[in-house]
């Protein structure tokens, strides 16, 4: 608990009869940061506006545990890293960031064009680090379709592929987000067609 001198020779109230005598007064200030004084026969509290100097003693400050420190943190919004992917029936995979300052070309044992398009992803998420937010963005629907399980399949190959970028997804501790893109709008598309260099 802290002392304080406040001066109350200025009354909102104009009420000189009661506590406000336009002397200084000594005012107590609890841990809980309130104030407790005299107040106008109204009720009308005036210590707050009239206090000229607040000091307290380090003894008086509420002590707070580690996570209540933490607890009062902003939380920590990570950025989400985007990735266009595309691949080709001759195995190609291409990979292009959003900021376009990051390029993954290679070929793959991939034989079909799906199969490819799965391999670009798996290459992609491979690329980041773990605990990301990452955004796939690809032109084909089946691949986005599947992986988002609103497609099914039969195809053993397809389903251990899902398994694959699934399995990735968890150890990494990555949160994916899969979109849809049209072709010309996939900038892996259109390195992969030679009608952007990078």
């Amino acid at each position: 608990m802290t002392e304080v001198e406040c001066d109350l020779t200025e009354c909102p109230n104009n009420d000189r009869k009661g506590c406000c005598t336009g002397d200084k007064i000594k005012v107590k200030i609890h841990d809980d940061g309130e104030f407790y004084g005299p107040v106008c026969r109204t009720g009308i509290p005036e210590i707050e506006q009239n206090i000229t100097h607040v000091e307290r003693s380090p003894q008086s400050q509420p002590q707070r545990t580690q996570q209540e420190a933490q607890s009062v943190l902003p939380p920590v919004i990570k950025p989400v890293i985007v990735w266009f992917v595309d691949g080709s029936g001759k195995g190609r995979v291409v990979c292009v960031n959003e900021a376009k300052t990051k390029v993954i070309d290679k070929f793959t044992r991939a034989t079909t064009n799906n199969e490819a398009e799965w391999e670009a992803v798996l290459a992609a998420l491979g690329y980041v680090g773990e605990g990301c937010s990452v955004e796939i963005r690809s032109d084909s629907l089946d691949v986005v379709k599947w992986v988002r399980g609103e497609y099914k399949t039969r195809d053993q190959r397809m389903k251990e592929y899902k398994e694959r970028v699934l399995f990735m997804v968890k150890q990494k501790r990555l949160q994916v987000t899969f979109v849809h893109v049209p072709r010309e709008e996939n900038l892996a598309g259109m390195v992969m067609e030679g009608k952007m260099k990078l």
